[in-house]
């Protein structure tokens, strides 16, 4: 199962019956239950598409990581983002996915970036495809 979680759904038309769409804050503690509730006794991949700033991401591969099973991934989209300058139309002035990646994975052992999903070098997602590994 994937579970999917973001704030709002204007531009979402994906449907598929292992997807799991849930919208609202991924920070309140009702949206974290319910994913915990969702995960028990199943093969979890999370994937994250939220807040790009690195706080938010933070806390959420913190709040979300434990119920990703054990082979699977934690996918955390957009960290092409902090490769790019601010006016270069993809910057920011604020630090995004990628370093918030970086450092869950200096401190969380259990989680690899596995690059052999950036087989075809280009990726919006760079080093953020993180599987769990323990």
């Amino acid at each position: 199962m994937c579970i999917s979680i973001d704030i709002q759904r204007k531009i979402y038309n994906v449907e598929h019956h292992r997807i799991v769409v849930i919208t609202g804050d991924s920070s309140s503690q009702e949206v974290i239950s319910k994913v915990s509730e969702l995960s028990k006794g199943k093969s979890v991949l999370i994937m994250h598409d939220g807040d790009h700033h690195k706080e938010q991401v933070l806390k959420d591969l913190q709040n979300y990581s434990k119920f990703v099973s054990l082979n699977s991934y934690f996918i955390v989209e957009d960290g092409i983002i902090d490769l790019f300058k601010p006016g270069d139309s993809l910057g920011s002035h604020r630090e995004g996915p990628l370093a918030a990646v970086e450092q869950f994975l200096a401190k969380n052992r259990d989680f690899m970036a596995d690059m052999e999903r950036e087989r075809y070098i280009l990726t919006y997602n760079p080093r953020g495809f993180l599987k769990r590994i323990r």
